[in-house]
């Protein structure tokens, strides 16, 4: 005679054992839909979650925005100092220019030019004197004597007759010289540096 597939266990009520359901069920929503419990919830894979790497999509996304970033910041502030460093050098020689050329007001000659000097000449001893003139500033003369204005072969700014254009030839003149010397420095300096440093390497 078969036994039946229920066994009748000791210590049970009704002789019976029944198995249990595999889910467990936490809560039930007001619509009877069942719903899992947190063990179950919890084995659930994240959202964006990357296993390969550890860490999540939005994270990774992130990490790289802040770094692009960063590196614009940099290359921003790398680009105002070098224009800044441009500025600066470009006034230092403009200024050197200028001031050489004021000073290049000292460097005197005479003529060709001619200036009235008098009026006691000729043979009526009423015609004009013509005499060389005194002129100041290398390599064009800017500043020249102005007889009976100021005080005779003496130059002075403010007395004596200005050429503008002269002057700012001169200075044009000495900024395109500073602005070489000064490439020239900038070149021999790096190049001397990096002999230094494979020297030392």
């Amino acid at each position: 005679m078969r036994q039946s597939s229920k066994a009748a266990l000791p210590g049970l009520k009704g002789g019976t054992c029944r198995a249990r359901p595999r889910t467990r069920l936490r809560k039930q929503s007001n619509a009877g839909e069942q719903v899992p419990s947190r063990s179950r919830q919890s084995r659930r894979p994240r959202t964006g979650y990357d296993s390969r790497f550890g860490s999540t999509a939005d994270s990774t996304v992130g990490l790289h925005s802040a770094k692009n970033g960063q590196l614009k910041s940099i290359v921003r502030i790398g680009e105002f100092m070098s224009s800044l460093t441009k500025f600066i050098w470009i006034s230092v020689a403009f200024i050197s220019a200028v001031m050489l050329a004021f000073l290049s007001v000292h460097v005197e000659r005479i003529g060709p030019e001619l200036a009235v000097y008098g009026n006691l000449c000729g043979p009526s001893g009423s015609d004009f004197c013509y005499k060389p003139v005194l002129k100041g500033g290398f390599p064009v003369a800017y500043l020249f004597d102005a007889p009976g204005v100021s005080r005779e072969r003496v130059l002075a700014f403010g007395e004596d007759k200005l050429s503008v254009g002269a002057l700012v030839l001169d200075i044009a003149i000495y900024f395109a010289i500073v602005v070489l010397v000064m490439r020239g420095v900038s070149h021999f300096w790096s190049a001397r540096v990096q002999a230094t440093s494979r020297v030392r390497t």
